[in-house]
């Protein structure tokens, strides 16, 4: 899927600066964690960001697979 569809460069701009201390400082002002891009797209960018998920590339048979995987334990060191 084109991230296009899902959010635009800004949006993802303004979810890291969220994420990351920076700004904006309110959550509702966050486009991309609210409404059904904060459902689908939001929520899984935003633990990818805190360090509870990572992306895995895989390859099986010739095929490059993207997988999203949890943390247990916290972020991976």
């Amino acid at each position: 899927m084109a991230y296009g569809l899902a959010a635009s460069k800004r949006s993802i701009r303004e979810l890291i600066g969220y994420c990351t201390g920076g700004r904006p400082p309110d959550r509702a002002d966050v486009g991309l964690l609210n409404g059904w891009r904060g459902r689908t797209v939001g929520a899984m960018l935003e633990e990818l960001l805190a360090g509870r998920r990572a992306i895995r590339v895989e390859s099986l048979q010739g095929e490059r697979l993207i997988r999203l995987v949890s943390f247990d334990d916290g972020p991976a060191t």
